[in-house]
């Protein structure tokens, strides 16, 4: 019992006054009905916790005016506190202490203090053992959908059976592959619808070569004729596009001297580009034996139409440079003296079908039959190319003409071998 009274003080919620006094009754009970020759032997039976110490006293100092007659029990609130326990039949008191701060670790076992930290370090443990599985799960999971969404045809890892996300991954590998064969059905449609509507083409350019020979150049014909080609450039983009859309295009570099390159692709846009009837002064800065090391199909149709957007919205000049930069890329940069891009557009119209804000551009790229006019895919077309060879693009305002300036950059052979 006083083995349990004792550890009762150690609780800071409980009277410790109260706990105090069942104490010293305790020790008044045992120890008035024993002899004095006695007590030793008995204070050394009692299993006091906590290492506390019992002996006796025949004097203790208290304040002469009190009236001690009916006190049995005093707690010394001292600095080395102690409790008095009065002893009736031998007119002695017996002191028990000092007592220890019931606030003080110090006071408990070192296994009782370390309980918490164990309890609550081997939750710890087991909630990590279990959790660690579901959290390799959710990091392969993720991974793959960060490579589904680079590359829609990469596969989804399969899960063990016993995983908690297994029923998680089997949906997400059900939507993905609908949305495989979604693309992949628009792709197919696309091409398909591309070529089939060549063949109807083909007879109306067949038929209007006819009525010419009859006609003469009659400006109705004219009219057809150019929105025919129209048709056909747009038919040209959308098959480029649908092909650079692919995972798996193939790309083969190969050195490319950059100034005999540069000069077929000015030629070939002088010759083909009916969009316009302005007389464009193209200035091209290009040092000798400068060399891509690219595709040179793609590349090709990455310049095509970056000089194509160029000449729909400049005014009369376009400058070209190509050259090197910091020895680990060459750059093509086309600038126009146009009305240029909006900042908050300069990443949008790299989208597909996304155009700038400037209500000049829109106008333009809208109207059908007009110089200006443009589908939405060429700048589409060109960053989808220069990805391919692990390259960058950006747009800025021009400091010397005003316009756009647009600024493609590919590693040189150096840094891609």
């Amino acid at each position: 019992m006083l083995d349990g009274v004792l550890r009762h003080l150690q609780e800071p919620t409980v009277n410790e006054d109260v706990w105090l006094h069942l104490l010293g009754q305790n020790l008044q009970y045992q120890l008035n009905n024993s002899e004095p020759s006695q007590w030793p032997t008995l204070l050394d039976s009692l299993e006091l916790p906590f290492h506390y110490t019992l002996h006796t006293s025949q004097a203790i100092q208290i304040d002469p005016s009190a009236d001690m007659s009916d006190v049995d029990i005093i707690y010394d609130h001292s600095d080395e506190a102690n409790l008095y326990v009065r002893l009736n039949r031998h007119h002695s008191f017996i002191t028990f202490g000092p007592l220890p701060d019931h606030t003080s670790v110090d006071t408990f076992p070192t296994i009782i203090r370390w309980i918490p930290a164990i309890f609550y370090g081997a939750i710890f443990v087991l909630v990590a053992v279990w959790i660690r599985p579901l959290l390799i799960d959710i990091e392969r999971l993720n991974k793959a959908l960060q490579q589904f969404s680079d590359n829609y045809q990469s596969p989804l890892p399969e899960l063990k059976n016993r995983s908690a996300l297994t029923g998680l991954a089997t949906s997400i590998d059900s939507m993905a592959s609908k949305i495989r064969s979604l693309i992949n059905l628009q792709k197919e449609l696309t091409g398909v619808l591309s070529h089939e509507l060549r063949t109807p083409l083909a007879r109306i350019h067949f038929s209007i070569a006819l009525l010419k020979n009859e006609l003469g150049n009659h400006n109705e014909l004219h009219a057809i004729k150019q929105d025919i080609q129209d048709i056909d450039e747009l038919l040209d983009t959308i098959l480029n596009f649908t092909k650079l859309d692919q995972p798996d295009v193939p790309v083969n570099p190969q050195s490319i001297p950059a100034k005999e390159w540069m000069d077929d692709i000015i030629h070939k846009f002088k010759r083909t580009a009916t969009f316009t009837k302005k007389s464009i002064n193209i200035s091209v800065n290009i040092p000798d034996k400068i060399k891509f090391f690219a595709d040179p199909t793609l590349l090709s149709l990455a310049a095509n139409n970056l000089i194509a957007n160029a000449g729909r919205h400049t005014k009369t000049r376009i400058n070209i440079s190509i050259g090197k930069k910091n020895s680990q890329f060459i750059y093509l940069s086309v600038e126009d003296d146009g009305e240029g891009v909006m900042t908050e557009d300069q990443q949008i119209i790299f989208e597909p079908f996304k155009r700038s804000g400037n209500k000049e551009y829109v106008s333009k790229q809208n109207t059908i039959g007009d110089e200006g006019r443009g589908y939405g895919l060429g700048l589409a077309i060109v960053k989808r190319v220069i990805t391919l060879h692990k390259g960058k693009i950006s747009v800025q305002p021009s400091a010397d003409l005003g316009g756009a300036l647009f600024t493609l950059s590919i590693p040189t052979e150096e840094k891609q071998l």
